[in-house]
Order: structure tokens, then C-alpha cells, then sequence
């Protein structure tokens, strides 16, 4: 999996109501969009954006159009900043899983799937994406938040 994290300068004056509004005026955009998994609006120090998490950088890419970075910058008065990081593991308290992403890496074998040890007594995940996707839409039911099967 792949973190994007998307930051821009406010409009001098802004508020975070004003952020705020702004956010909630597009969470349709990332409603069941391709390979987001999560995203979490950030606000602080004059600036603001998102941490995304994807499947893949391929479909954030897809994602951040030119059409999408004009917008930002329409409706913020900045165009973003990405920065990407490479999420190899994820510890998710909400629901007590712990995803491991297994990458390409030179100890994997030729599927790209390393063998690691187990975590808190339990092998890690060997399909994390598939995985991730299953939390993404199981996560509206009470029932997957507390981790239990519904």
C-alpha cells in the first residue's frame, strides 16, 4: 500500500470552519474511490489537506488529475503538495488488525511475498489489499469496527 500525503497553503484569513465546510462540500469525491482505502483531512499551521491510503500508487495517480490539483487550488487558493511514502505495515487499533503489505523486496520470493515472522501470535496478512478492500466496506457496520463477524 501507498500513503500520499497531500498538503497546501490556506487563503490568508481562513478558518478551520471554514476548512471544515470546504472538506464536507467534497467527501462524495472520495466516497468508493478507486483503491482509497482511507483518508484523514488534516488542518494546522496555515495549511491543510489529506493523508490518503491506496492500494496503489498507480490508482492515486489516476486519482490526483490535473483536473483535481486545478480544483484544489480553485478552492483553497493553493495547489498541493504530494509526498509519498511506501506503507509496508499497518497496526490498526480500531479494529485490532495488523496489516502487512508484502512488497517486492530482495528477501521475497517471486511473487514478491516475504515470509515474516508472526505478529502478536498470529501470521500476518497475505493479501493485504484484498484485505483492506474488505475493512474499506465492512467498516460502515458496527459490527467490523469492533472486529467481530457480522
Amino acid at each position: 500500500m501507498i500513503i500520499a500525503s497531500v498538503r497546501f497553503r490556506l487563503r490568508p484569513g481562513a478558518t478551520r470552519e471554514d476548512v471544515v465546510k470546504a472538506f464536507e462540500a467534497g467527501i462524495e469525491k472520495y466516497r468508493n474511490a478507486p483503491g482509497l482505502v482511507k483518508k484523514h483531512y488534516v488542518y494546522g499551521d496555515g495549511r491543510c489537506g489529506g493523508i490518503y491510503l491506496w492500494e496503489s500508487r498507480k490508482l492515486a495517480e489516476q486519482f490526483y488529475t490535473p483536473e483535481w490539483k486545478t480544483g484544489i487550488a480553485r478552492r483553497y487558493g493553493a495547489a498541493p503538495e504530494i509526498e509519498w511514502l511506501d506503507n509496508p505495515v499497518t497496526i490498526d487499533n480500531a479494529t485490532g488488525r495488523v496489516i502487512v503489505d508484502a512488497r517486492e523486496s530482495p528477501e521475497g520470493d517471486a511473487s514478491g511475498k516475504v515470509a515474516g515472522p508472526a505478529i502478536d501470535g498470529k501470521a500476518p496478512l497475505r493479501a493485504p489489499l484484498v484485505r483492506a478492500r474488505a475493512l474499506r466496506h465492512a467498516g460502515e457496520t458496527g459490527a467490523a469496527r469492533a472486529g467481530t463477524k457480522s
